[in-house]
């Protein structure tokens, strides 16, 4: 039993065995035919000649670069799209976009500009017109040049020698002079004194108003209470000015200044406009060209409205006698306007007196 089961392990050993050589075999022919035909199919060249050179290799084929990306492209080339990627708000692309445009600076300040060139206008018309009808209303007064007139008349009066004439009396004869032309022109004027002036500045009428008199009373008081009597009409100076307290707020300054402005405007607009080309047929071209025609526009006619009114206001000071340095409007103005109020103030005054007068003059003629 032991002996034949040891036949059987040795004959499946050995067949085993001789699979194993006929496997290595076919493999071995299997590896020989294809190195066969391989060999086979090569053709066979013949060897290079001494003077032959060897053939160039191929250039290699350059690779193309990657395509740009949002993080590598330059900050100009980026669109609202790709900018939205990069979570920039709305109003950042709005400033990002408004920094593409050419002479951006220029073009938001000539923007504002235009935008209040109406307003410039609108002040310069307003200012001008009422500076010319204060600049008539004063010059044109009668009463005014009147009541002038009789201060220097009265200041003279009191620089007079004691022997001469009173102030009172110098006084009643420069009012009664004038009775029938209170109203359109000034008295005519006293013998010379010498010494005392022949005239003087709008400006110093104060000073002179607050001269005192032999009674004790201002000039202003006593003048007024001589006219009341003899001409009230024209004492009357409101009804001549009636624009002249409006006038004191004209600004002389801001007047230049906005007219300057508007001229500063037109050339911005000139300026952009020759920019965008002589053949410029644009959008932008187009409206520059349109606020340029109305900037224009309103800029010639604020500027000879300026220079006809400073010239009038100028003229004007002249002849009240204020030559130097220049009087601003709110100055001269002010001053004709404390003038009127002084006056009215005076007449109040010497209105109340009289009626006491004439109360006290009754009470005491019932008891007699």
């Amino acid at each position: 039993g032991g002996g034949g089961l040891a036949a059987i392990a040795a004959a499946v050993a050995a067949a085993a065995a001789r699979g194993g050589a006929k496997a290595a075999a076919a493999t071995a022919a299997a590896s020989a035919d294809d190195d066969g035909k391989s060999v086979a199919s090569e053709p066979s060249l013949p060897p290079p000649s001494a003077d032959e050179s060897p053939a160039p290799s191929p250039a290699p084929t350059p690779t193309p670069p990657p395509p740009p990306t949002v993080a590598t492209k330059p900050l100009d080339a980026l669109t609202s799209k790709e900018l939205s990627e990069l979570r920039v708000g709305r109003a950042e692309q709005y400033i990002f976009a408004l920094s593409k445009i050419a002479g951006l600076e220029k073009r938001l300040a000539a923007l504002s500009m235009v935008l209040s060139a109406q307003e410039l206008h609108s002040y310069v018309v307003a200012s001008t017109e009422t500076l010319q009808t204060a600049v008539g209303e004063v010059r044109g007064s009668g009463r005014l040049r009147f009541i002038l007139r009789s201060f220097l008349e009265l200041n003279n009066a009191l620089l007079r020698p004691v022997a001469a004439k009173t102030p009172a009396t110098t006084t009643d004869e420069a009012t009664a002079a004038t009775a029938n032309a209170a109203t359109a022109a000034a008295p005519a004027a006293a013998a010379p004194v010498e010494g005392a002036p022949q005239g003087f500045g709008l400006l110093q009428w104060s000073k002179l108003a607050q001269v005192k008199c032999n009674s004790g009373e201002t000039a202003t008081t006593y003048l007024v209470a001589k006219l009341l009597q003899r001409i009230p009409e024209s004492l009357n100076l409101a009804q001549d000015l009636p624009t002249v307290d409006e006038a004191r707020g004209v600004l002389l300054g801001r007047l230049a200044a906005n007219v300057k402005k508007l001229d500063e405007t037109v050339a911005l607009l000139r300026e952009l406009l020759a920019a965008e080309g002589p053949a410029a047929a644009t959008v932008a071209a187009k409206n520059l060209s349109q606020a340029l025609h109305e900037t224009q526009r309103w800029a010639q006619d604020a500027g000879a409205r300026h220079s006809a009114a400073l010239g009038d206001f100028v003229a004007l000071v002249a002849f009240f006698g204020e030559t130097s340095p220049p009087v601003e409007a709110e100055q001269f103005f002010g001053e004709v306007s404390a003038l009127c109020k002084a006056i009215a103030a005076a007449v109040a005054a010497a209105s109340s007196k009289t009626r006491r007068r004439a109360l006290a003059t009754g009470g005491a003629g019932g008891a007699h």
